[in-house]
Parts: C-alpha cells; sequence; structure tokens
C-alpha cells in the first residue's frame, strides 16, 4: 500500500520508526512532540517534501512552503546557475501575493552585481510590473510595455511568468514580431501579455535572490509579499531545471 503523510505534518518530520508492540503500525514525531500512530499492512512508501532554496536571515517559511518577512536581511537564494548550458528557451515562473506597500519591490532579483539574471519588479511609481533581462552581461534588454492598463492590486494573488524562445515568431496584434514575453495572470491559465522584446541570447551568471537584491545601499525588499514555492518554476530548453519544492520517497514495509 501507499502512505502520504499529511502536509501539516510532513515538513515538520523527524524521524519515523517502527511500532514494535503493535506489528502493523508507525509512529511519526514532529517537533511540536505529537504522536501520529497509522496503521500499515504489507509494503510503504512516504512522500517527503522540502524546500528547493537557500534560506538567508529570519525570512519566513511555512508549512505550505509560502516565503516571507522579507527584509534586506531576510531572502532566499535560488542556489542555482545555469553555466555551461546553451539555453535556447526559458520559461520562468513565479506566484506571490502583493502587501500594501506603496514602494518599489523586489520578487526576483540578481543575487551580485547589475545584469546577473533575469529579474522581477513591482515599480512603485506606476505599481506595475517589470521584468529586466540582460543580452551580455553589460546593458538590460530595451523592453516595450504592451499594457500599461493593468495595474498590481494590493493583497493580492498573481502568476508571473518570463518566456524567451529563441526561434520564437510570436508577433503583437499590430504585426510586431518578437521573442521575449512577460505575462501575468490571477489564476494560472488566463494570461495578460504585459511586456515583449526580441533578443538572441540570454546572460545569466549569478544565483537568483526571492524577496530582495544584492544592493546594501538600495535594497527594496519585497517587504509585506508572500512567494508561494509550489507554484515557482524554471525550465530550459523545455526541460525542468529548478522547482519551489522537490519530493522523494522513502519506501519500505514487510
Amino acid at each position: 500500500m501507499t502512505l502520504y503523510i499529511k502536509k501539516e505534518v510532513e515538513p515538520k518530520l523527524l524521524y519515523i520508526y517502527r511500532d514494535m508492540q503493535k506489528n502493523s503500525g508507525f509512529s511519526v514525531i514532529n517537533r511540536e512532540k505529537k504522536c501520529y500512530l497509522i496503521d500499515l499492512t504489507g509494503e510503504w512508501n512516504i512522500k517527503k517534501e522540502k524546500a528547493n532554496v537557500k534560506l538567508i536571515g529570519q525570512v519566513a517559511l511555512s508549512e505550505n512552503f509560502e516565503l516571507s518577512n522579507f527584509s534586506r536581511f531576510n531572502y532566499a537564494v535560488i542556489d542555482k546557475i545555469p553555466l555551461n548550458i546553451d539555453i535556447n528557451k526559458l520559461e520562468f515562473q513565479v506566484k506571490f501575493k502583493t502587501g500594501t506597500s506603496t514602494a518599489r519591490q523586489d520578487i526576483i532579483e540578481q543575487g551580485v552585481s547589475n545584469y546577473g539574471t533575469p529579474q522581477i519588479v513591482l515599480l512603485a511609481d506606476t505599481h506595475n510590473f517589470s521584468i529586466s533581462i540582460s543580452a551580455d552581461g553589460s546593458s538590460w534588454i530595451k523592453t516595450t510595455k504592451i499594457n500599461e492598463k493593468i495595474k498590481i492590486l494590493n493583497e493580492t494573488i498573481y502568476y508571473a511568468r518570463i518566456l524567451w524562445d529563441k526561434n520564437a515568431n510570436w508577433e503583437t496584434d499590430d504585426g510586431t514580431p518578437f521573442n521575449l514575453k512577460a505575462e501575468i495572470s490571477t489564476d494560472g491559465n488566463n494570461w495578460d501579455l504585459v511586456i515583449y522584446s526580441t533578443t538572441d541570447t540570454i546572460f545569466w551568471n549569478q544565483n537568483m535572490f526571492i524577496g530582495n537584491d544584492y544592493s546594501t545601499s538600495k535594497p527594496y525588499p519585497f517587504t509585506d509579499g508572500i512567494v508561494y514555492l509550489k507554484e515557482c518554476y524554471i525550465k530550459i530548453n523545455d526541460n525542468l531545471w529548478w522547482e519551489g519544492v522537490t519530493s522523494s520517497q522513502q519506501n519500505g514495509g514487510n
């Protein structure tokens, strides 16, 4: 048989041991020292999940893998760089919830210096969605905002994604070609095109920061926002390269 530990227990799981007095059961003990008896017969496996980021400072991670409490010193890092990969296609999605701040807020940023990674930002002046991507590591690709009327609302859940395909032939309604775009959605199914551009290359040589950027003099943390790691992922050349939450299985039984 197959066993999946309840979500509210799983992230806190310390260990599982065989209940010798009840030969058909296991006991699961979490950090609150609560014991959960589970009757099992035959073979079993347990699905374990964990956040696929490095936590810095006092950034908060909930049992449902929601990141919050961002500040200059509290953020998360995607501890992975696509070095030695010939990138021809990129798909990058992040799910987040806005707070009430009216300042610029960095949801995804470079970790060392300018131009190092694709980034996703909420702008203070227009409260609009913005992306920055470099082609060569020395300047940002010039992008066009096609939908200025889309404003990011406070305390609202959004999905944002960057899509780039070196060989794409996408077109705007007036026939302008492009192969790089940023889209936004409130449900993850219906998307609005916000930004587009054209580039033959994508430059990426640093770790991405979630909820803050590298700057010590002018940081723009995602102050009262939330990032939902379970709905965050990066695909390179149509292959899943990074996901916000990873899972593994522990097998056993009689």
